[in-house]
């Protein structure tokens, strides 16, 4: 196994914790909120990248800016993927309000049409 072998299974298992850890074992987020977060935290951890490859191309080797610019990708994915579930969240939960709201009024109009018409 190689090093790079070995830091995408660490990486893998560190995503893995952190997936239990901020998601799944959460109570304060829900699948989409938690699906939110993911692609919030991707694009901060493509943030750091990116600071830290421009670093190193401060130190002399213009290819690590390459690398850095190319992290603006991963930055940029994310941002994209954190506005469309953001999108796709407040349309469905539109859709669950509306839904509601004609049970609700479907119900009153009911209860309205049981108290008109007393059983005799």
């Amino acid at each position: 196994m190689t090093y790079r072998d070995e830091l995408e299974d660490q990486a893998r298992q560190h995503a893995d914790f952190l997936l239990d850890y901020l998601v799944q074992r959460s109570e304060s987020v829900d699948f989409r909120k938690g699906t939110y977060l993911l692609a919030a935290l991707a694009a901060e951890l493509g943030s750091i990248v990116q600071r830290r490859c421009w670093d190193l191309a401060r130190d002399g080797d213009p290819g690590w800016e390459v690398i850095g610019s190319e992290a603006e990708t991963l930055i940029n994915a994310a941002w994209r993927s954190m506005a469309q579930i953001d999108s796709l969240s407040e349309q469905e939960d539109r859709k669950s309000r509306e839904r509601q709201e004609r049970i609700e009024r479907e119900e009153q109009r009911r209860r309205d049409r049981e108290g008109q018409n007393p059983p005799g």
